[in-house]
């Protein structure tokens, strides 16, 4: 893990039973720790045995409150604050403890570096921006709740969901029977290209909005034509997407995930 203080910087190599150790000499040094993300350190110190009741500061979150439409990732925030790059010598999300090889070290001592360096100008703009206190009161200790309840997770009535993905697969499938008795083919209902030439060649409906890649068929455009109650086949396509999301995101996902 890489760790940075006003003087110097390092990593300490540390095997997973070695980490409450390393998290009982965080708890009682009384030092403000500051991590890029500290939910996956309170985590740790709760897995431990440890309340983690040490100050901490939570970078990405500081960065949120004051940019909330940037992305926030710690590439980000040091090329918007330092003007420095930081570069992964590993590819893809590493926790903690996944350095492997010289690089990759050298790596998490710069971003160490980096984020200490980064907590005095992020502090000093969420002075000048008014927000100090809704981080300090709000941000900070919800953080803690939101890592208890990550671990904690939650119950899953699977069977419900399973009987809803049933229900839920049978409206999809009514509604493509009612389009193709409109449309007079089977038409992919999950294709733009194929819904914008029914609704706007073969029903010649009124064209709302192009794309570079042709006819425009979101949410909002589907939501004028509804409006026009020209043909049912727009109310039925937002009742097709409505489902098909809830199916994706939860109804088929959440089962999946209990452990």
């Amino acid at each position: 893990v890489g760790i940075s203080t006003s003087k110097s910087s390092g990593y300490l190599s540390m095997s997973r039973d070695e980490v409450k150790n390393f998290i009982d000499v965080i708890h009682a040094s009384n030092a403000l720790i500051v991590c890029y993300q500290s939910k996956p350190l309170l985590q740790l110190a709760m897995v431990s045995g440890i309340n983690p009741d040490f100050k901490y500061f939570d970078l990405a979150q500081a960065h949120f409150i004051l940019n909330p439409e940037y992305r926030h990732d710690l590439e980000t925030i040091s090329e918007e604050f330092l003007g420095r790059k930081v570069i992964d010598a590993a590819e893809g999300q590493r926790d903690l403890f996944s350095a492997e090889n010289e690089e990759e070290l050298k790596t998490l001592c710069e971003k160490a570096e980096i984020i200490l360096e980064l907590h005095t100008y992020l502090r000093t703009k969420m002075k000048e921006f008014g927000v100090e206190r809704a981080y300090d009161e709000l941000d900070i200790p919800l953080i803690k709740v939101l890592a208890k309840m990550e671990l904690e997770g939650v119950a899953l009535d699977v069977s419900f969901y399973k009987n809803l993905e049933i229900e839920f697969s049978k409206q999809v499938e009514e509604i493509e029977k009612e389009v193709k008795k409109v449309a007079g083919d089977k038409i992919n209902l999950r294709s733009p290209k194929q819904v914008g030439e029914l609704l706007f060649e073969k029903l010649q409906m009124p064209v709302i909005r192009k794309t570079k890649t042709g006819y425009s068929t979101d949410a909002e455009v589907l939501s004028e034509l509804a409006a026009m109650k020209i043909s049912p086949i727009p109310e039925y396509l937002l009742k097709f997407r409505e489902i098909e999301k809830l199916l994706s995101t939860y109804v088929k996902s959440l089962p999946q995930m209990v452990n």
